[in-house]
């Protein structure tokens, strides 16, 4: 048997022994990320074996991970599902629309390995493998702070480098500005934006205004500008 690990935060599949045991057990269940960068629909369990089993599919998906032999033959790598649902409820998941995320998680773990848990010794006997100030990195991050703090930290830095650095070259920015002005009005509404982010700024026409920021496809930001419009605001 071997382990695969966890491509974002380095955990390993599961703890032999501790499988069935609330501290550890959330390892225990993973999803696929394809090579086509999609993520699979449900939840599996590795095999021990290089595949991963879903339930009520007949077949096994083979997986592997940059840490074993750097070989990508196989058909994708794992997130742990805690991994996912907290990758999934960031601010900034939007970002990752239209994006591979098997070739992000690739090049991200080469900037950052060194920031990751890994057990080299390829043994996860947690009694005599892992130093005694390692372990906390195994515990469940909805009862372990630090280690969710820890995950946390791991995922704003993916979503630094996704968001920005992605597997797509930034466009290049376009700025708008517009006004509305009638009897009962006197606003402006500015947009900087390109694919994949916008920044807007609004307000009373004279003031500072309000700034927003967020990640959205080129299509959802062309539909806001659109709205504007359609408000008769008038580009200015």
């Amino acid at each position: 048997m071997f382990f695969v690990y966890d491509m974002l935060i380095g955990n390993p599949d599961c703890v032999p022994g501790e499988e069935n045991t609330k501290k550890y057990n959330w390892m225990n269940f993973v999803r696929v990320i394809y090579k086509n960068g999609k993520i699979s629909a449900k939840t599996g369990l590795y095999n021990g074996y290089g595949k991963v089993i879903f339930k009520g599919v007949k077949e096994e998906v083979p997986v592997s991970d940059i840490y074993s032999d750097g070989d990508y033959a196989n058909d994708g790598y794992i997130l742990l599902d805690k991994t996912y649902k907290m990758l999934k409820k960031h601010k900034s998941f939007g970002c990752l629309k239209d994006k591979n995320l098997f070739e992000l998680l690739t090049k991200f773990y080469k900037k950052n390995k060194k920031n990751m848990f890994y057990l080299s010794s390829g043994s996860l006997d947690i009694k005599n493998s892992i130093r005694e100030d390692e372990i906390w990195q195994l515990e469940n991050p909805d009862e372990n702070l630090k280690n969710r703090q820890r995950i946390e930290k791991i995922i704003n830095n993916f979503y630094n480098f996704a968001c920005k650095n992605g597997d797509k070259p930034k466009s290049k920015l376009t700025t708008k500005y517009y006004e509305l002005i009638d009897n009962s009005s006197s606003k402006f509404w500015k947009i900087t934006y390109r694919d994949g982010y916008y920044k807007v700024t609004y307000g009373k026409i004279g003031s500072k205004g309000k700034t927003i920021e967020k990640h959205e496809p080129l299509t959802k930001i062309l539909k806001l500008i659109q709205s504007k419009e359609e408000k008769e605001y008038k580009e200015i």
